[in-house]
């Protein structure tokens, strides 16, 4: 779900074919066999934490009954990819909005739909402890050892890293606490924003620094932005 912030020209409007419309797609992957869903409704929300997104949503299937779906949507780690895009006639254009791990699918007997809660792999990090406890030996860079202890977790995740940072480990590190925990003071260490991204893979940049506010708002009665 979203909302447009900005004035959508008339160019841009002429543009869109006739009979062009925003599309979805949702696929759930359990135990390496993926299945195509159809969403009734959904929301992504962001947030600059750990979990750096969840969705909410209902999903049907156009084969299985609700009772079968609510058995394949409630396995344990069972894996949401939630696209979104134009359907232009001929054609589709769509991207990757969320990739996560279902926590919750819910039915109740009158619904035809089943509604599921899901985290990014975020979540995965922060329940992970470190036992027993990781330790880092001295001259390695913090980008490097955010690598580490992300794959050791996550073996074979896609690694984007853009960040500036050339900081190194000056001593030998221990880490106890979960993986996110580790992670998060090496970030922070090094003014950098670790996160998962839309497609599952792991994101590593410099913290965002802003000179001039993008929107200035004021509060109260006769408040603008």
């Amino acid at each position: 779900s979203g909302a447009v912030m900005w004035a959508v020209s008339q160019s841009f409007l002429a543009s869109i074919p006739a009979g062009s419309r925003v599309t979805n797609s949702a696929t759930v992957t359990v135990e390496g066999v993926t299945t195509d869903l159809q969403m009734a409704s959904g929301s992504v929300t962001v947030q600059d934490q750990n979990v750096h997104s969840t969705f909410s949503g209902a999903f049907s299937h156009e084969s299985l009954t609700a009772y079968e779906l609510f058995d394949l949507l409630s396995y344990e780690g069972a894996v949401l990819s939630v696209k979104v895009g134009f359907d232009w006639g001929d054609t589709s254009e769509t991207v990757k909005v969320f990739t996560g791990r279902i926590s919750k699918a819910s039915l109740r007997r009158s619904d035809a739909f089943v509604t599921v809660n899901a985290a990014d792999y975020g979540y995965d990090l922060a329940q992970q402890t470190l036992e027993p406890a990781l330790t880092q030996t001295a001259g390695i860079t913090r980008r490097a050892a955010i690598a580490a202890i992300l794959s050791a977790g996550f073996p074979g995740v896609t690694i984007t890293d853009t960040s500036t940072d050339a900081g190194t480990l000056l001593a030998e590190q221990t880490w106890s606490g979960s993986r996110w925990d580790a992670i998060s003071q090496l970030a922070d260490d090094g003014k950098m924003q670790c996160f998962f991204a839309p497609d599952g893979s792991f994101i590593i940049r410099d913290q965002p620094t802003i000179s001039t506010p993008v929107y200035l708002l004021r509060t109260g009665d006769g408040g603008s932005i």
